[in-house]
């Protein structure tokens, strides 16, 4: 009688082919996860541009020429970002102004982007 101790070279190269697919499929996963990251990461540079912006507009004097009614740019951001922001007076009433900051940019592969972020802005007296 054969003492079998060990494993035959097919059971080890069926064993060495189920490991190389799962390692495939894991390294298939990291370019993903890469995109995912660079995308969260323009997604809160433009979320805090926007938000900095918010705060600069409503720490101005109401009659600021930065406050006037129509849309207004600041232009290009570590040359990625565009930032620019709308007003509409007297919304949703008299002597309230409405604030809308966007800012878009261009992921490396894709469309334009886009966050919003709005305000509203009373004249204190």
């Amino acid at each position: 009688m054969v003492d079998k101790k060990g494993f035959t070279i097919i059971e080890v190269l069926v064993a060495i082919l189920i490991f190389s697919i799962g390692i495939l499929a894991m390294a298939a996963l990291f370019p993903m996860g890469m995109r995912v990251s660079y995308r969260a990461q323009m997604r809160t540079k433009a979320l805090s541009y926007a938000m900095g912006k918010i705060e600069e507009l409503r720490s101005l004097p109401f009659t600021d020429s930065a406050l006037t009614a129509g849309e207004h740019t600041e232009g290009n951001l570590e040359n990625r970002f565009e930032l620019s922001w709308e007003v509409t007076d007297d919304v949703p009433l008299t002597g309230m102004k409405y604030v809308k900051v966007y800012v878009k940019w261009l992921p490396p592969a894709g469309d334009t982007e886009q966050i919003e972020l709005e305000t509203y802005l009373a004249r204190l007296n």
